[in-house]
């Protein structure tokens, strides 16, 4: 790295000494900017999405899509380290898209590099879990350049970054995966030997946690995909049935759910089936 320095260096005097102008601090490439309008519904009664999730997944679709690579935080020295790659970041009204290269100072927390960025505003409403979001695509390109280096070394081509910065923004398709845990519980006049037996026989078994005249737990295969641990307690002769599984869904940009109310009933059904 020191050599990599030392080359670099000795280009500067180079260039300097044949009255070559360095580039210039910054500048501003202006853009056409579109918008999009993205929907996010979630119709179970107690869900758990919320802005700061769907930007999130906005932000995880952008570095997904944009085909750069992902920044990196290499050590250099007890006072600096060097940045490299994709930066996907947000404030209050932008999420800021980013591609770095170059020292970063940990004493003085100052990044002495190139950088190019273009801002990807937001705007949010949400009425009764049904979110809008209405993004709208960089207005401008900035290239930053706080560095001495003459040459934006390995940052891409403002051209080349408002390209892929653009196909991404049109592309854009985040998905939000959703989970819920269903619980609860059956009372059946069987006793608990029986109802844990015919558990056993109804469903493939992932794992017996305990087996014993209080208590009767292991965790079953009750689909393909889900796993519910059940326990089962001695109760007045017969038997009581607590079950827990989880519940999965997706959410889509165009208001779309993978969400059925039917997926836990049918699941909490095969379960009273082996107990009754």
């Amino acid at each position: 790295m020191k050599k990599r320095f030392l080359v670099i260096g000795l280009a500067i005097t180079f260039l300097a000494s044949f009255g070559c102008a360095l580039p210039p601090k910054s500048y501003v490439t202006k853009l056409n900017p579109t918008e999009r309008v993205l929907v996010y519904e979630d119709n179970y009664v107690n869900s758990n999405l919320t802005a700061d999730k769907i930007l999130n997944a906005i932000q995880n679709d952008i570095k997904t899509r944009i085909d750069y690579v992902e920044l990196k935080r290499e050590y250099i020295s007890a006072d600096t380290d060097e940045l490299f790659g994709l930066r996907v970041s947000r404030d209050n009204e932008n999420i800021v898209v980013s591609f770095v290269n170059g020292p970063y100072g940990k004493q003085d927390n100052e990044f002495r590099g190139h950088e190019v960025v273009g801002k990807i505003s937001y705007k949010i409403s949400n009425n009764s879990n049904k979110y809008t979001v209405l993004l709208r695509s960089p207005e401008e390109i900035v290239f930053n350049n706080t560095s001495r280096l003459p040459v934006s070394w390995n940052v891409p081509e403002v051209p080349d970054f408002s390209s892929r910065i653009s196909n991404t923004f049109s592309a854009l398709k985040p998905r939000i995966y959703q989970e819920y845990n269903e619980a609860g519980e059956i009372t059946t006049a069987n006793d608990d030997r029986t109802v844990f037996g015919a558990l056993q026989r109804a469903f493939p078994t992932n794992r017996i946690t305990t087996n014993t005249e209080t208590i009767r737990e292991g965790q079953f295969w009750i689909t393909r995909n889900t796993e519910a641990r059940i326990s089962v307690y001695p109760f007045n002769g017969g038997a009581k049935v607590y079950y827990s599984f989880p519940v999965s869904y997706v959410l889509t940009s165009d208001g779309n759910s993978t969400f059925s109310p039917t997926v836990a009933k049918e699941g909490i059904e095969k379960i009273k089936e082996a107990s009754m």
